[in-house]
């Protein structure tokens, strides 16, 4: 997502629907994908709690999600080179904010992506309940936040080099990076399919409330009940808004601003 946010969207967008939309195509992207995300993980996180495979509650689902994302992957790497408006395809004139069909074909595979990621990425918050003892989660609690974090200029560094390649053509370099998330993705799934050993759940461990009822009480949030986790929300939103009106846009600036 590192990749894809901060670096290849912002500087595919400029291209698709001219400098004077670049935010506002980023932030259709984001509003909408966002959405898809808030819904599909906890109802993914549901499905995956009552799931009896033999195979674990969770690798199914993070190998059907990661499978998936190599479709949406490849279908946003494929509008970067912008084919249906090389051959004269657009949209009608009625449509809104940008004819530029290519443009929508990235927001429907964007869309496509978020499904896909968070239908793995939901059950994955399970793990560590699931195998860790309560008593001892704080510690690869720690460490899984520790190691995302770390990954963030790591990300920066590859996917920068990779974009920044003189000899290259940028939709080029940004496909190469669609191409490298690909690998990374089912290189770490490998890892977690066949370095994790879950066991499978009888029936009479399956949550007794259905599918539906879960995903309704994770959004069930009363000020009676839950004013302190309410004040964390709160914080969190503000904190995060502010991460991400700087990073998501500050690529814009520097290359508009910074280096006009």
């Amino acid at each position: 997502w590192n990749s894809l946010h901060q670096f290849v969207l912002l500087l595919i967008l400029p291209l698709m629907v001219g400098q004077a939309r670049q935010g506002s195509a980023n932030s259709i992207l984001h509003t909408f994908g966002l959405i898809v995300a808030i819904i599909m993980m906890p109802v993914a996180g549901a499905l995956s709690d009552r799931l009896t495979s033999r195979f674990g509650r969770r690798r199914p689902f993070m190998l059907a999600g990661t499978a998936l994302d190599m479709v949406f992957l490849a279908g946003i790497a494929w509008t970067f080179g912008q084919p249906l408006s090389a051959s004269g395809i657009g949209m009608p004139a009625w449509f809104p904010f940008s004819l530029n069909a290519d443009f929508w074909v990235l927001f429907v595979m964007y869309l496509g992506l978020q499904f896909s990621s968070n239908i793995a990425n939901g059950p994955v918050q399970g793990l560590i309940p699931d195998l860790i003892p309560e008593e001892h989660r704080g510690f690869p609690s720690g460490l899984k936040a520790a190691l995302e974090i770390v990954m963030v200029p790591i990300t920066a560094i590859i996917t920068g080099r990779l974009l920044g390649r003189q000899d290259w053509d940028i939709v080029y370099a940004a496909q190469t990076v669609m191409l490298v998330v690909a690998i990374f993705l089912i290189a770490t799934l490998a890892i977690n399919v066949f370095g994790i050993r879950e066991r499978q759940i009888s029936r009479a461990e399956v949550p007794s409330r259905t599918v539906s009822e879960a995903v309704k009480r994770s959004f069930e949030i009363s000020r009676q009940r839950d004013p302190d986790y309410i004040w964390l929300l709160v914080s969190r939103l503000f904190i995060l808004s502010g991460i991400g009106i700087i990073s998501d846009f500050a690529l814009f600036y520097i290359k508009d601003v910074v280096f006009a």
